[in-house]
């Protein structure tokens, strides 16, 4: 299982680095962070950020806290580096429950 999540992920950069299909890029990075590929997460959240959903971005690097990150270095950078509002945090949190992944941060922000 780990060699699929990691070849999703290499395909996925594969689709968005050299062939310049994000689409493509997209549905291959979520396959990843579906099967719980750490870096196929974080590459979503900044994909999203990229887009200027923070919300949505938010929500992928919150799901990484004690994954990949501790709690302060997420909300650390989600605050400082990509200017989240404690409103949009909140929003974050609540969706990153809800992302088709197997691990969610269930300690909440505060």
């Amino acid at each position: 299982m780990k060699w699929e999540k990691w070849g999703a992920h290499n395909l996925a950069y594969l689709y968005e680095g050299i062939l310049k299909q994000p689409k493509t890029a997209l549905e291959w990075y979520k396959k990843a962070a579906k099967g719980g590929y750490a870096n196929a997460i974080k590459d979503l959240a900044h994909i999203a950020h990229e887009n200027n959903n923070n919300i949505e971005a938010g929500a992928y690097f919150i799901a990484l806290i004690n994954v990949k990150y501790s709690k302060a270095k997420v909300l650390k950078f989600l605050k400082t580096k990509w200017k989240l509002t404690d409103s949009e945090l909140q929003k974050a949190y609540k969706l990153q429950l809800k992302l088709d992944i197997p691990k969610h941060y269930r300690g909440g922000i505060n």
